[in-house]
Protein backbone atom coordinates (compact mmCIF):
# COMPACT_ATOMS: atom_id res chain seq x y z
CA UNK A 1 0.00 0.00 0.00
CA UNK A 2 1.62 3.29 -1.16
CA UNK A 3 1.12 6.24 1.29
CA UNK A 4 1.03 10.00 0.53
CA UNK A 5 0.85 12.88 1.97
CA UNK A 6 -2.10 14.44 2.07
CA UNK A 7 -1.91 18.27 2.52
CA UNK A 8 -3.95 20.19 5.51
CA UNK A 9 -5.83 22.62 5.53
CA UNK A 10 -2.69 24.66 7.87
CA UNK A 11 -0.62 23.68 5.16
CA UNK A 12 -1.86 26.42 2.16
CA UNK A 13 -3.22 23.46 0.40
CA UNK A 14 -5.58 25.11 -2.73
CA UNK A 15 -4.25 28.46 -1.55
CA UNK A 16 -2.94 31.06 -4.17
CA UNK A 17 0.47 32.53 -3.53
CA UNK A 18 -0.93 35.53 -4.60
CA UNK A 19 -4.06 35.36 -2.34
CA UNK A 20 -3.51 37.90 0.65
CA UNK A 21 -3.49 36.65 4.40
CA UNK A 22 -6.46 37.41 6.98
CA UNK A 23 -5.38 40.83 7.72
CA UNK A 24 -3.38 41.75 4.87
CA UNK A 25 -4.35 44.91 2.94
CA UNK A 26 -6.24 46.55 4.82
CA UNK A 27 -4.56 49.06 5.85
CA UNK A 28 -3.23 47.62 9.31
CA UNK A 29 -2.47 49.53 12.47
CA UNK A 30 -4.22 50.87 15.11
CA UNK A 31 -7.32 52.84 14.00
CA UNK A 32 -7.86 56.12 14.01
CA UNK A 33 -8.90 57.95 16.96
CA UNK A 34 -11.88 60.46 16.97
CA UNK A 35 -10.91 63.81 17.87
CA UNK A 36 -11.87 65.19 21.15
CA UNK A 37 -15.56 65.67 21.79
CA UNK A 38 -16.83 69.55 22.09
CA UNK A 39 -17.52 71.48 25.08
CA UNK A 40 -21.36 71.69 25.03
CA UNK A 41 -20.95 74.96 27.47
CA UNK A 42 -18.13 76.09 25.87
CA UNK A 43 -17.14 74.79 22.69
CA UNK A 44 -13.85 73.77 23.77
CA UNK A 45 -12.47 70.93 22.37
CA UNK A 46 -9.50 70.80 25.68
CA UNK A 47 -11.29 67.95 27.20
CA UNK A 48 -10.16 65.11 29.60
CA UNK A 49 -11.68 61.68 29.57
CA UNK A 50 -12.73 60.49 32.94
CA UNK A 51 -14.16 57.68 32.67
CA UNK A 52 -15.22 55.25 28.96
CA UNK A 53 -18.61 54.27 31.13
CA UNK A 54 -21.31 56.89 31.22
CA UNK A 55 -25.19 56.06 32.02
CA UNK A 56 -25.60 54.19 28.87
CA UNK A 57 -23.26 52.18 27.27
CA UNK A 58 -22.50 54.16 24.30
CA UNK A 59 -21.49 57.44 26.32
CA UNK A 60 -18.36 58.10 27.97
CA UNK A 61 -17.82 60.97 30.79
CA UNK A 62 -15.79 64.01 30.08
CA UNK A 63 -14.74 66.93 31.75
CA UNK A 64 -13.61 70.09 30.08
CA UNK A 65 -9.96 72.03 30.89
CA UNK A 66 -11.10 74.84 29.15
CA UNK A 67 -14.64 75.82 31.93
CA UNK A 68 -14.44 73.00 33.79
CA UNK A 69 -17.82 71.54 33.43
CA UNK A 70 -18.36 67.60 33.37
CA UNK A 71 -20.38 66.19 30.27
CA UNK A 72 -21.43 62.80 28.59
CA UNK A 73 -20.42 62.59 25.43
CA UNK A 74 -20.56 59.06 22.86
CA UNK A 75 -18.15 57.00 22.09
CA UNK A 76 -19.17 56.15 18.27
Amino acid sequence: MDSEEIPSPSMGAGRDSHSPSIGEGRGGGAPEQAPPPRCPFCDSRDAQVISLFGTQVMTMQVKCRACGSYYEASKY
